[in-house]
Formats: structure tokens, C-alpha cells, sequence
């Protein structure tokens, strides 16, 4: 997890120095879609590295729940800073899209690998017969 966590930091950070360097409208969609998209991103896969632990039969099920999540996410922030003109004299649409696109596919690339470690716990004996951490 702690990698997930390192991540998402650094996504905040990235969309935070784009945002401030860029300045007015398109700075300010890009830090709401990298702020938004990393917070949606990193609480999946908090989710989902949690029933991987407990319930592993499910994880591919929440994997596919996780994925609607993000484009519903997606979707929710375009309409939104798209029609609704108090919102979208604030920010830009398309520059907030991109953003959390970028942050939903680093947070979630890099949360996969946390989430399949969890699934094979350890101690657990693999495929080959040999427990993790035997010397052979």
C-alpha cells in the first residue's frame, strides 16, 4: 500500500505545480480532476485490497465495480464543469478530464499490484508447492 500512497502523492503534487504554472481555468480543472481522480482512485483501491484480503472469490467482480466507479466519476465531472455555467466559469472541463483520467490510471496501475500481492497472502502455499520465503 505504501506504494499506492507514494503514487497518489505524487500525482496531487504533479497536478498542484501543472495547476499552479498554468494558472486560471485550465489549472484549476486540472488540480480538481487530479485531486478527484486520485481521491476516487485510491479509495478503490483501498476497497479492493480490503476484500482481496478477506473475500478473495470477489476481487474481480470489485475490480469491474471499481472501473464503473471511474468512469462514472468521469462522467459526473464533464457534465458538471461542461452545463452547469457556475461551475464551468471556474474551471475547465476538458483540462479537469484529462487530469483525472491520468491520476484514475497511475493511482489504479500502480494499486493493482498492492491488490494482487494481497490476494496471494503471505504464507500461503503458490502453485509450485514451495511457501514464500523457503530457501530450496
Amino acid at each position: 500500500m505504501t506504494r499506492t500512497l507514494l503514487t497518489t502523492c505524487l500525482l496531487v503534487l504533479a497536478a498542484a505545480l501543472f495547476a499552479w504554472s498554468e494558472g486560471g481555468r485550465v489549472g484549476m480543472g486540472a488540480l480538481i480532476g487530479g485531486l478527484g481522480g486520485a481521491a476516487v482512485a485510491s479509495a478503490c483501491v483501498g476497497w479492493q485490497r480490503r476484500v482481496a484480503r478477506s473475500r478473495p472469490q470477489h476481487a474481480l467482480n470489485l475490480s469491474v465495480l471499481a472501473f464503473l466507479i471511474y468512469l462514472g466519476g468521469a462522467v459526473l465531472g464533464a457534465t458538471l464543469f461542461r452545463f452547469v455555467e457556475t461551475a464551468a466559469a471556474g474551471a475547465d472541463w476538458a483540462a479537469l478530464l484529462v487530469a483525472y483520467g491520468l491520476a484514475v490510471f497511475g493511482v489504479m496501475t500502480v494499486g493493482a499490484f498492492d491488490v494482487a500481492r494481497a490476494l496471494r497472502a503471505p504464507g500461503e502455499v503458490p502453485q509450485d508447492g514451495i511457501a514464500e520465503g523457503v530457501e530450496v
